[in-house]
């Protein structure tokens, strides 16, 4: 898995990651925020939302990453 994005907050990361299954693509998000205890490190550390690296082109042309 590679990451495609790091959002600054978990509802933009979902946002995306719904996005992405609406046009087939999986992916997974990733973040560090001590199982949701600590929030405000999602500011700090960001939320990563990974792809499949086969899919990494698709997923960056749908959000317009590239």
């Amino acid at each position: 898995m590679l990451i495609l994005k790091i959002y600054s907050s978990l509802i933009e990361a979902e946002l995306a990651q719904q996005f992405l299954a609406d046009h087939g693509i999986e992916s997974t998000i990733s973040v560090d925020n001590i199982g949701g205890m600590n929030p405000a490190m999602n500011f700090s550390a960001g939320v990563k939302v990974l792809v499949d690296e086969n899919d990494l082109a698709k997923a960056q042309e749908l959000l317009q990453l590239g």
